[in-house]
């Protein structure tokens, strides 16, 4: 029954560790996940925005992968990238924050002409704070998709060809 539990116990630890990205579409502003917006037929503005642990190479082939399926989505062949931007987004936020706080401390000295009083203040104590760098990618690129022959594969994606080869490594 031990060696059960801790068997189980092993599985949700790696369930829990990710492998990479996870491809998915954004949950509203701001959210990790791809998003896209129809511009003109045939011409889209797609971004993914990646979360804390993903690269900016990542978050650029995740943009791909995105413009590609939803090439062949829209029922065309292939796309060419009309403008394309990776921004960098760092945020700093405090993490913890520990505090011990004393209270005054009161003392009195009496003598013959007679007593006084002395209050000291608190010792705020040991704080610590920390804060933690959250450094976040988002690429967005603006593509217009056609049919038929390519014509410069230098600056035209096979959007087969490319959904493939990304969805090999992002499932």
């Amino acid at each position: 029954m031990r060696y059960l539990l801790m068997i189980i116990a092993l599985a949700t630890l790696c369930a829990c560790a990710t492998s990479g990205p996870n491809y998915t579409s954004a949950n509203g502003s701001g959210g990790q996940g791809y998003h896209d917006s129809k511009l003109a037929d045939g011409r889209y503005r797609v971004s993914y925005s990646g979360g804390r642990t993903d690269t900016a190479a990542e978050v650029k082939d995740l943009a791909l992968l995105r413009a590609a399926e939803l090439t062949m989505l829209e029922d065309f062949d292939w796309f060419r990238i009309v403008d394309r931007e990776t921004v960098k987004n760092v945020e700093d936020r405090a993490s913890r924050e520990i505090a011990v706080r004393q209270p005054q401390r009161v003392t009195r000295d009496c003598g013959l002409l007679g007593c006084t009083s002395s209050v000291e203040p608190g010792y705020s104590g040991v704080g610590i704070a920390s804060t933690q760098r959250d450094q976040r990618y988002e690429t967005t690129l603006e593509i217009r998709m056609g049919k038929g022959e390519i014509s410069d594969p230098s600056s035209i994606y096979n959007a087969r060809e490319l959904y493939k080869n990304l969805k090999a490594s992002y499932p």
